[in-house]
């Protein structure tokens, strides 16, 4: 009996054991795939869409297991504008009714190179500009805004003694109207460039000319055409007149292309007044497509080997840093394939692709800097084959917490705060302070050079050994690379802050040189004082421009007091 006790007593354990085991390995089990899914990051759209792209325009790889359909292969081409060149003579023919004074258009567009251009890329410019003879072309740095407007002028008019180009200054419109529309004179009214270029037009009817105002967002352009062709580009009625000169018509084969910079920089901002007189506002944007050609020629031509994944990083990147700058500032800090960026393609220049980002954006001095922490996200993606950083669902819950105020900014700043004491405060602090020695140090040395207190040589010599002690710590590991790029980009900066004022003080030596020599019998003369301001724009580049006024004053000044 008490044996059949014992044996029950085992049983109902037993039996209790494997009620709790059961669902406990279950709910183990969901735990276990829940949490798997629930920390796994998501896979970014575009880095699987750069599969197809690269894929349909011939590059490919073992590892990448795609292969597209002919109607795929069709979607993601990109169309050379070489291979339509056919097309674009008809165009151009079409256009050109005449044969005499036109040139071969390919010789036009290749001439001096034929860009790396997507064909439907030129024909969003060329189809407007040819149906409403303006329009405003605006765009980032390095998209190609000089390239395409030289090509687009030559393909309109047929021939460049046909096409014209002001290259805007700040703050020079009145000027520029007095030399392009005209000047009333004691003597009568005299004529600028533009009103000359209108009667080349009228005369020649059967021939496109073309003006291009080139950073037009520079000056004030009703001020610049002055209020008779303003209101005139506004209402063709040639009932406008400038005195002195009679009635203005805007001739039919006339056409003008503005071109102007995003937003950042600019004098003016675009407005319907400009848009109704100026023509339809055409962006440029920085272009992936356009990028990807450019790596194929050069891949082509064997002035680039690059890997499969090379070529996508670099496309990537591209894309994702020039969103990350339009998100964080706006779209005027962005920049385009044509830029310094084109001359990094390498796989060993590709960190110095990426900090070109970032010399460009600080460059503009904005309020808050561009740090190589901000692509983290860029490349984190780029290491994990195409995951996008915290966008597992965790993470993202975590966000929406934060952002509906469950948890305090007091709280998370606390706890941030404790765990960056515990876990390096001491490391922190003494990779600052021997950061900021370096500082101190850069700066000494730029001053004391600036002050004569060092030699040229000597100044350069230190700057470049402490270039190369900070390297020395990132290669054995003391610092990492991204704590101290801006100290390079400092140091960099100092380097050529040293060697311009250097070259600014054997030209200004030069200059004080001939000007003591012409001076020794106390006088300047006229040809003495022609070869000083020749010698004077020659130097203009290298001097700063109040350096360059007050010389240019100064000469004046002497020579107007000696013919006194």
């Amino acid at each position: 009996m008490t044996d059949e006790i014992i044996n029950n007593s085992e049983n109902n354990k037993k039996s209790k054991f494997l009620y709790w085991l059961i669902p406990a390995i279950v709910i183990l089990i969901v735990l276990f795939y829940g949490i798997n899914i629930g920390t796994k990051d998501k896979l970014d759209p575009y880095w699987l869409y750069l599969d197809s792209l690269l894929a349909g325009n011939g590059i490919s790889d073992s590892s990448v297991k795609l292969k597209l359909n002919d109607e795929q292969k069709i979607k993601y081409k990109i169309i050379h504008i070489k291979s339509k060149l056919k097309e674009l003579d008809s165009i151009y023919y079409n256009l050109h009714h005449i044969s005499s004074e036109i040139v071969n258009p390919d010789t036009l567009l290749c001439k001096p190179f034929l860009p790396s251009w997507e064909y439907k890329k030129f024909l969003k410019f060329i189809n407007p500009l040819i149906n409403r003879k303006f329009i405003i072309i605006y765009g980032v740095t390095g998209s190609g805004k000089t390239t395409l407007v030289d090509r687009i002028a030559k393909f309109i008019t047929g021939n460049e003694k046909r096409v014209i180009r002001l290259q805007c200054v700040e703050r020079m419109e009145i000027e520029y109207h007095k030399q392009w529309v005209g000047e009333r004179t004691p003597s009568g009214f005299i004529k600028g460039r533009l009103l000359e270029f209108f009667e080349q037009c009228h005369k020649d009817p059967e021939h496109h000319y073309l003006f291009i105002l080139d950073d037009f967002d520079k000056i004030y352009p009703s001020t610049f055409f002055g209020s008779e062709i303003w209101d005139e580009l506004n209402e063709r009625s040639g009932k406008n007149i400038i005195e002195g000169y009679g009635e203005i018509t805007i001739p039919d084969n006339f056409y003008m292309i503005s071109i102007t910079h995003f937003g950042v920089g600019n004098t003016i901002e675009i407005n319907n007044e400009h848009i109704r007189r100026l023509g339809e506002p055409i962006p440029l944007e920085a272009d992936v497509n356009e990028l990807l050609l450019y790596i194929l020629e050069r891949i082509e031509k064997k002035k680039l080997k690059a890997s499969y994944s090379h070529v996508k990083e670099l496309l990537y990147t591209f894309k994702e840093a020039n969103d990350y700058i339009n998100r964080t500032y706006d779209d005027s800090y962005k920049l385009g394939q044509w830029s310094t960026l084109k001359d990094c393609l390498k796989p060993a220049d590709f960190d110095k692709f990426v900090n070109t980002f970032l010399i460009h954006v600080n460059a503009f001095k904005p309020q808050k800097p561009l740090h190589i922490s901000d692509f983290e996200p860029i490349e984190y993606t780029i290491k994990t084959n195409g995951y996008i950083e915290n966008s597992n669902f965790f993470a993202e819950a975590y966000k929406k917490a934060i952002d509906t105020g469950i948890f305090s900014e007091l709280s998370v700043a606390i706890a941030f705060t404790l765990i960056s004491a515990l876990a390096g405060w001491f490391v922190i602090l003494r990779k600052k302070k021997v950061l900021r020695e370096f500082h101190y140090y850069i700066i000494e040395t730029t001053a004391n050079f600036k002050n004569g207190k060092i030699s040229y040589e000597d100044a350069m010599q230190t700057i470049i050994e402490k270039k190369q002690q900070l390297q020395e710590m990132i290669v054995k590991r003391k610092i990492k690379y991204e704590e101290i790029t801006f100290l390079f980009l400092f140091i960099d900066d100092q380097i050529k802050k040293i060697e311009e004022a250097n070259r600014m003080s054997i030209v200004t030596k030069d200059f004080y040189k001939i000007f003591e020599e012409f001076m020794k019998d106390g006088i300047l003369d006229e040809n003495e004082y022609t070869m000083l301001n020749k010698f004077l724009e020659n130097i203009r580049s290298a001097i700063t421009p109040e350096l360059y006024f007050e010389l240019r004053t100064k000469i004046k000044e002497l020579r107007r007091e000696q013919k006194l």
